[in-house]
């Protein structure tokens, strides 16, 4: 880096050494070294000046790498107090799942043990119940044939009719139960003999002989499914359009009720269509409510429409009201799943 400096050194000193140094030798010389000393004097402000940028360049560096190390400090210290936070969010959230997980064991264990008393309950009061229906039954009837008064007949007559009612009422409400009791069978059915069973189980009904039923079968080989839930699927549907007809006192008109039954692929669809009335708008939410009722007939329970709810249910299908207007109604449900 410095070898012209040396070697102009070199030979000053040679110069010097010599017996008779001539005054040329010692101006060259000196020239030579004036040169030599600008260069290097320029070269050390050039290389002072790099190192001034340099040492610039390096202390913003510095002064960016200390920035960046209290950023990330910063970070760390909230990313420690987010997972301090989430620490106790946790904790809290596993106590309190853990606290709803005992409430809602001992309320599951409390409505088992609720809907085991209401089983027991309902069993109990309609045997109990019965025994005195059946005596105020009797004591009505002979009460009835001892009379000569005519009025006096009409009132028993009367008591009779709200006795078989309630006596009614707890035949469906046993019968509600134990269908939510019951396990799906696997029965062979033959479709049109089951529903001229269901056809002779209504014939009881006040209103039947006002009522047309047609049956419309698009099936024609046996299905396999729970024959007796169809049966109660079937019946309620039916026997709901019939019990709350009411036919005005001075016509002739007849209730037509449809009933069409299909098979598309694996699910069985049944269609109730009937003209005569219109379910009222307001009821329609709560249709299949237990013991909603929407017309004044009092032969309706309000208990045909959420048995044939449950049997769907039990069966895995859907009930459904299509549409309740001008005088039509239609009802659907499908039963998926019949098993083979």
């Amino acid at each position: 880096m410095f070898d012209k400096e040396l070697n102009t050194i070199a030979q000053a000193k040679n110069i010097l050494s010599s017996n008779k140094p001539d005054k040329v030798d010692y101006k060259e010389a000196f020239e030579e070294l004036l040169s030599q000393y600008e260069e290097l004097l320029s070269e050390t402000q050039f290389l002072t000046t790099m190192s001034d940028r340099l040492q610039r360049k390096l202390n913003s560096n510095i002064n960016d790498l200390h920035v960046q190390k209290q950023s990330v400090e910063n970070q760390r210290k909230i990313i420690q107090q987010q997972n301090a936070e989430l620490t106790l969010k946790k904790d809290t959230l596993e106590f309190e799942v853990e606290q709803r997980t005992i409430e809602l064991k001992q309320s599951l264990e409390d409505l088992i043990a609720a809907n085991t008393e209401l089983d027991n309950f309902v069993y109990r009061a309609s045997h109990d119940i019965r025994g005195p229906i059946a005596r105020l039954l009797g004591i009505c009837n002979i009460a009835s044939l001892e009379s000569t008064d005519n009025k006096t007949k009409g009132y028993f007559n009367l008591l009779t009719e709200n006795a078989h009612e309630i006596s009614a009422m707890l035949d469906r409400l046993l019968y509600v139960n134990t269908l939510k009791h019951s396990e799906i069978q696997k029965d062979l059915i033959e479709v049109r003999p089951l529903l001229e069973h269901v056809r002779l189980g209504l014939a009881d009904l006040d209103n039947y002989t006002i009522c047309d039923i047609n049956f419309d079968v698009n099936i024609d080989h046996p299905i396999y499914h729970d024959e007796k839930i169809l049966e109660i699927l079937l019946k309620n549907l039916l026997e709901n359009a019939i019990v709350n007809y009411v036919s005005p006192p001075t016509s002739d008109k007849r209730l037509e009720l449809n009933l069409k039954l299909e098979l598309s692929g694996n699910i069985l669809f049944i269609h109730l269509h009937y003209t005569g009335y219109t379910i009222p708008e307001e009821s329609i939410p709560y249709l299949f409510d237990l013991f909603h009722r929407y017309t004044l007939n009092s032969k309706a329970l309000g208990l045909e429409l959420y048995t044939a709810k449950l049997a769907t249910k039990k069966l895995e299908g859907e009930l459904k009201l299509d549409f309740s207007k001008e005088n039509e109604t239609q009802f659907t449900c499908k039963v998926p799943n019949v098993l083979k």
